[in-house]
């Protein structure tokens, strides 16, 4: 009989501060202190503490010869983290956002910065079982990326909202979940891998606010940038290039009505890409009825998920669940 028995605590504290130089000038700092810790019959007590401090300032530069209906501003920033037992750390950040608004409104945005991820706890720690296991051989995640997009908001007939996102990030020792050689899940780190994407979003609302429209598509190009030429240009595991969200939303007042087609493209099942798991698409309905009660508000909520049971897997071996029912009750003070 074997037994195992593992306690995961984390603690946190975060302080910021916001100081207004001048009317152009804006800096917000902060600490933040975290610590995690495991007390495990198999891994004994493991411990981290991070240390964080970081700094930002939030200049609004004159709009000039573009006019008063401009907003520019410049946001540069730094954060230093201090981890146990390992180098502190850097990261720089600069983003810019150019806010134009007379009648319509339309943002360009951009950010550029450096990134720093640890593997959590349960990344090293997740204890053996039939299906996974941790890896406490995993190093920190570093990243360097940008991305830029825009945004436009106006009134035709209704409400109409478009947006678009280009990004781009490069990463050393990305941290993937995946199947080893015996089938079992474990994280692992990619050498180097580029992720690079387009995100965009469109949604209308109607001037009596009934109906609700939005599409989203995401495109995503992972690709593994690793100096193993068998894994080299090859797509990282279960991230799919293309998906697409149509939300359909109808607001009677206290019934809304909701539905959602989602479409996910194929995933990769391992590094080498020889084995993937199929496109699918799922239909999710929805109704929340609320209701005055009291001094708050009484809602009550229907779902079904999956509503035409469409059999597909998730992960390669594990299904997704077939057609839910879901109900849930909530009072809003």
């Amino acid at each position: 009989l074997l037994h195992s028995e593992h306690k995961n605590d984390a603690y946190g504290l975060s302080l910021q501060g916001n100081w207004r130089v001048m009317d152009a000038n804006q800096i917000t700092t902060g600490y933040e202190f975290h610590e995690d810790k495991i007390n495990s019959t198999d891994v004994r007590v493991q411990k981290r503490t991070a240390h964080s401090w970081f700094v930002q300032d939030q200049i609004k530069l004159p709009a000039g010869r573009l006019g008063s209906n401009f907003q520019v501003s410049l946001l540069p920033a730094i954060r230093l983290d201090k981890f146990t037992n390992i180098d502190t750390q850097f990261s720089p950040k600069l983003a810019f956002l150019v806010n134009y608004v007379s009648g319509w409104q339309l943002v360009l945005r951009g950010n550029w910065g450096k990134s720093y991820r640890l593997p959590s706890f349960n990344d090293l720690y997740w204890p053996s079982d039939p299906f996974s296991v941790g890896n406490p051989n995993l190093l920190p995640e570093k990243g360097l990326g940008y991305d830029f997009g825009s945004l436009m908001n106006f009134r035709a007939a209704g409400f109409w909202t478009f947006e678009i996102n280009y990004f781009n990030t490069r990463l050393e020792n990305l941290i993937i979940w995946g199947p080893r050689p015996d089938g079992i899940f474990s994280p692992d780190n990619v050498q180097e891998a580029d992720l690079t994407g387009v995100e965009t979003r469109a949604a209308f609302q109607d001037l009596g606010r009934l109906v609700n429209l939005s599409v989203n598509y995401n495109y995503l190009d992972a690709v593994d940038r690793s100096d193993d030429p068998a894994l080299s240009g090859k797509q990282l595991i279960y991230r799919p290039k293309n998906k697409v969200d149509v939300n359909l939303g109808l607001n009677f007042g206290r019934l809304e009505l909701n539905a959602l087609w989602r479409f996910v493209d194929k995933r990769f099942a391992n590094a080498g890409n020889a084995d993937h798991v199929d496109a699918y698409d799922q239909i999710d309905f929805g109704a929340t009825w609320s209701q005055a009660f009291l001094r708050g508000r009484l809602r009550m909520q229907v779902e079904v998920r999956n509503a035409f049971d469409d059999q597909t897997d998730i992960i390669q071996g594990f299904p997704m669940p077939g057609r839910e029912y879901r109900t849930a009750l909530g009072f809003d003070f």
